[in-house]
């Protein structure tokens, strides 16, 4: 069903698609880098700051008991723009390494040192984090105990003590790193991201442009060549990319196998034609004759309409059975038989071309094979098969029917002695529309549509089938059925069409 117009306007080409796309990624590229710079930067600028004072601790107090101590703790101190400073247990300065002028716990007098050193013993168990504010109007200290790094004010700083003991006295390390504002920062930032944004908005239309160009050029391209694919017409166009590549290969192929089945139609329609014409001409002329010359009127011209109108109600039928099996519309009905003794009835079934047109048709069976299977279906197979033999075997009017048992698997060959199949074809003459000759047979019985009813129904029925020919010398036809139950060495050997076994008629 072809969409409407307002469906038609729906629709977003591709090249609209992978701009939107782009400027999308674009757009949350720029929100995480947004939030990550303005809204995360402060949290992670004072987590940074804290972070320096413990590890430069840590790395300084791990080497307490050494003689260059202080010196360790001054290059610490030094490298990371820290200011450190040791006490006594009182708060009075044991050592002093200053690398910012207003460091505050420089400034400190000691007995607010002596109050963060009780603080930190009583409450902190000897480890503690602290803010001080100075205030510039007063020169007074706003010291608060810090949780964490995030609750830590802008323009202050953060102290971090520590008990620790050296050479046997116990002292404390203050180290100090001043938390600077970063709103002016912040504001750069901003403005640097404007500009980033506005370049990068600019290289993503310019990105998707060319990636629009390199995947929707070629598939608009093959959009073109496509809408005259239905007449099997297709122009290869050149492609960028591997999909495209194959996408184009798929269409190459489309094109090749429409024209391939149109041109298997059409020799359908003029073989049909044909079969359907010669029955038609064969019945009108003898009809007319019989009734133009009443001596005419005997037993063998009605015969000669009467196989003629069954020839076309065969091809009629054949047509009808292949269209429901492919359609799906046809289910086997399995059953339990005797496979044996149903091959047997239908070689039977051609007494009248053994005793009447020369055929010699044998059957040979090495047991008594039962199967569940679609009993109707396998007989149908099995005639198509012999009438396939009988068309297109040799001078000698030969036919050989031969059942084999392998393992858990029968296996029902039919041989002919004609001219043979040449081996590229082997796999085609199993095709609805393909036939060997480029000159029309008719089918000596049958309607010429065997091989792919055949095919068909063994596939309903899970099994195998195949042919082996050889040029000059003759074509097998085989197909294959689980076995359900064999009852032992078959006695009836070798049968002939007209010998047929009395106890199976």
């Amino acid at each position: 069903m072809k969409p409407s117009n307002t469906e038609k306007k729906r629709q977003i080409g591709i090249r609209a698609k992978i701009f939107g796309c782009f400027l999308l990624f674009l757009f949350l590229a720029l929100s995480i880098l947004w939030f990550a710079q303005i809204i995360l930067f402060k949290t992670l600028y004072k987590d940074i700051k804290v972070n320096e004072l413990s590890s430069t601790a840590k790395y300084v107090l791990s080497e307490t008991d050494t003689v260059g101590f202080y010196s360790n703790l001054a290059d610490a101190a030094a490298k990371n723009l820290i200011c450190a400073q040791v006490t006594d247990e009182y708060g009075d300065s044991v050592y002093s390494a200053e690398n910012n002028t207003y460091c505050a716990i420089h400034h400190l007098p000691s007995s607010i040192r002596y109050d963060l050193i009780r603080s930190t013993d009583d409450k902190y168990s000897g480890t503690a984090l602290y803010s001080v504010v100075l205030n510039p109007v007063t020169s007074d200290y706003d010291v608060r105990y810090v949780t964490n790094s995030y609750t830590l004010p802008e323009s202050s700083d953060a102290i971090y003590v520590e008990r620790f003991s050296h050479n046997g006295e116990i002292l404390y390390l203050f180290l100090d790193s001043q938390i600077e504002p970063v709103g002016t920062v912040t504001k750069a930032m901003a403005s640097l991201l404007i500009v980033i944004g506005a370049l990068l908005v600019f290289l993503a239309l310019i990105v998707a442009k060319y990636v629009s160009g390199v995947i929707a050029g070629p598939i608009s391209e093959m959009n073109k060549a496509a809408k005259s694919l239905s007449k099997g017409k297709y122009t290869p166009v050149d492609c960028g990319t591997k999909e495209i590549s194959e996408l184009n290969d798929t269409l190459i192929k489309a094109a090749h196998d429409l024209n391939t089945v149109e041109r298997m139609r059409t020799e359908l329609i003029a073989n049909i034609s044909h079969d359907l014409r010669t029955p038609l001409t064969l019945i009108k002329g003898y009809a007319e004759v019989m009734m133009d010359i009443p001596d005419e009127m005997n037993a063998e011209n009605l015969k000669t309409i009467a196989d003629e109108a069954d020839r076309l109600s065969s091809l009629v039928n054949d047509m009808l059975d292949i269209s429901k099996i492919e359609s799906g519309n046809s289910s086997p009905k399995l059953s339990l038989f005797c496979l044996t003794d149903t091959v047997r009835r239908c070689v039977g079934s051609y007494e009248k071309f053994t005793k009447h047109g020369g055929y010699r048709i044998l059957f040979s069976a090495d047991a008594r094979v039962y199967v569940t299977a679609d009993e109707s279906m396998i007989v149908q197979a099995l005639c198509n098969l012999i009438n396939n033999a009988m068309t297109y075997t040799g001078s000698d009017k030969s036919v050989d029917i031969k059942q084999s048992v392998t393992g858990n698997m029968v296996r029902i060959e039919v041989t002919d002695t004609g001219e043979g199949i040449e081996p590229g074809k082997l796999k085609l003459i199993w095709d609805r529309y393909y036939k060997v000759d480029s000159e029309h047979k008719r089918a000596a019985v049958g309607t010429g549509l065997g091989l792919s009813i055949v095919r068909s129904i063994i596939t309903m029925h899970n099994g195998n089938y195949g042919v082996r020919s050889t040029l000059g010398q003759g074509s097998t036809f085989w197909f294959e059925l689980p076995v359900s139950e064999l009852t032992g060495k078959d006695d009836a050997g070798t049968q002939d069409a007209n010998t047929q076994d009395a106890n199976t008629q």
